[in-house]
């Protein structure tokens, strides 16, 4: 009997975690499995973000429920979103994302009105900055959080998420 892939469907992502002192948003491209099972960002326990962003604030979140993670990331003016809204993927994987549809950032503003810088978890979600930028946004590109970023040594990893995190939630 041949192999045949299951039937796609079409997923929805998460909403925007960020408030009106959000000065730093970091984005993703879309929910890994894990994530939209959980209905968390980072929801995987191999992605290495709670354990990046938790070096940068000297916090162990890895400790904490998903809902004081996000009250402390708000807090120190951090937020989380992803680039598309929905689509549809087999897998977790970002290649396997088909017939995605972004997210409205025209709002974005409006919601958090601090927010001066956007940093892409990886460059599939860095590939559409342009949209952020186009909010008055800077944009800077992050190495990849998931298990499967081995491109780049986790040490190296690690410091570039600590300098930009710790850099951009300072008020200015």
């Amino acid at each position: 009997m041949p192999h045949m892939e299951s039937q796609s469907v079409r997923l929805c992502g998460l909403p925007l975690i960020a408030d009106r002192r959000t000065r730093l948003l970091i984005v993703g491209s879309f929910p890994g499995s894990d994530s939209l099972l959980k209905q968390e960002y980072y929801g995987n326990l191999r992605n290495r973000f709670w354990k990046f962003v938790g070096a940068a604030h000297e916090q162990d979140y890895l400790h904490l429920t998903y809902k004081q993670r996000l009250a402390h990331l708000l807090v120190r003016r951090v937020g989380l979103w992803d680039v598309f809204a929905s689509c549809v993927r087999n897998g977790s994987a970002d290649t396997r994302i088909r017939e995605a549809v972004l997210n409205d950032v025209t709002q974005l503003k409006t919601h958090a009105p601090s927010l001066r810088v956007v940093a892409f978890n990886g460059k599939k979600a860095a590939t559409h900055a342009g949209i952020f930028a186009a909010q008055g946004c800077e944009c800077c590109v992050l190495p990849s959080s998931s298990p499967a970023n081995a491109s780049v040594p986790v040490a190296t990893q690690l410091e570039q998420w600590i300098n930009v995190v710790r850099n951009y939630i300072m008020p200015s």
